[in-house]
């Protein structure tokens, strides 16, 4: 028998998601926030938000206040997400470079490689 829950109680769950993911993502600089979970997660909350306020019911009401002070934390941390992306993104950009500069250079370098032990067959 399966049971659906109430918008409140929706709403309860996402913000308890909310909360873990801000804490893991507040402490960690290793933490990868998958932003399209949290928009979907957004989404279903802000449904829940709407069905819920009507019912003016005290745990309606005290979850729709957590989720306002989650959105609140969410946007203090953000702008350094975008930092830390950024500077992830240089890092790799830079990686990238230089794996292709040390390809350049392995061909470069076999075609020498190559061309030298030709001549040398030569000599003999």
């Amino acid at each position: 028998m399966s049971q659906t829950l109430s918008a409140t109680e929706q709403l309860c769950g996402v913000n308890a998601w909310i909360e873990a993911s801000v804490q893991r993502f507040a402490s960690s600089d290793q933490y990868i926030f998958d932003f399209a979970i949290l928009r979907s997660r957004l989404k279903v909350a802000a449904d829940c938000v709407r069905i819920a306020a009507p019912e003016n019911s005290l745990e309606s009401r005290k979850q729709i206040s957590l989720y306002r002070e989650n959105l609140t934390r969410l946007q203090r941390l953000l702008p350094a997400a975008q930092t830390r992306m950024q500077a992830q993104r240089q890092r790799l950009g830079i990686a990238l470079n230089l794996m292709h500069n040390l390809d350049s250079w392995t061909e470069s370098s076999q075609a020498s490689l190559s061309a030298a032990t030709f001549s040398l067959s030569d000599c003999r």
